[in-house]
């Protein structure tokens, strides 16, 4: 139910990021070497606006509800990459509700006018997994519900090179490794 709430999501980065790179880990009593640069981290930002499509029947009860968003990349010093990721994300979209003109059918056939329905629905909800100068990554679902005890999900997911808005696959993910600890 959270994902029904209207809600715009923008995550950004502008300021620069001071990196300190030791050729080696201090020892014990030392302090961290002092920064050695600064990297320059470009703005990324990601849009996600809720859209609520509903049927209803004559008397106003809903019968069958479809939530997506409309999603925009900004990346100001990519312009096409953002056309390209915003475009690809609207498209994949569209492909993982592929279902909701079924399930609307289904829930026109199966309504009864009875007090006790439970509209039928199909939800596709996004988030930023990862948005950075290289990459930007969303993880989804798609929930969708025909009657029954339960509604039914898939998961789905999508990453992009944030310089070109080509579609990357796992292993085109670049992976830093330095925050984690063993």
């Amino acid at each position: 139910k959270e994902y029904r709430r209207q809600r715009q999501m923008c995550i950004r980065d502008r300021d620069p990021t001071e990196v300190a790179v030791p050729s080696e880990a201090p020892s014990e009593g030392e302090t961290t070497p002092p920064v050695t640069g600064t990297q320059e981290i470009p703005l990324v930002a990601v849009s996600l606006i809720p859209v609520l499509e509903e049927e209803t029947d004559e008397n106003g009860t809903t019968i069958f509800r479809y939530q997506y968003q409309t999603i925009t990349a900004i990346l100001p010093d990519a312009p096409d990459a953002s056309e390209k990721i915003t475009s690809t994300m609207e498209e994949r979209g569209k492909e993982a509700a592929g279902s909701v003109e079924e399930i609307l059918n289904w829930a026109r056939q199966d309504y009864t006018g009875d007090s006790s329905w439970v509209p039928y629905s199909c939800q596709v909800a996004f988030v930023p997994a990862r948005v950075d100068a290289t990459t930007v990554s969303f993880s989804g679902a798609v929930w969708s519900f025909s009657g029954g005890v339960h509604p039914n999900c898939t998961r789905i997911s999508c990453s992009f090179d944030a310089a070109s808005g080509d579609v990357l696959t796992l292993s085109d993910i670049p992976v830093s490794y330095t925050h984690l600890t063993l």
